[in-house]
């Protein structure tokens, strides 16, 4: 999942693909995806 969102993103800005952090989150019935993508700029 990391390389997709990696490819889609790239199509749009720099991202520093060695800084991306992820996580994910479970709280009661929730499931969350947390992800930081530092980004170097836009294209």
């Amino acid at each position: 999942m990391r390389d997709e969102l990696i490819g889609v993103l790239s199509k749009y800005i720099d991202v520093d693909s060695q800084k991306i952090e992820m996580d994910v989150k479970r709280e009661d019935d929730m499931t969350a995806l947390v992800a930081n993508f530092p980004l170097k700029g836009s294209k």
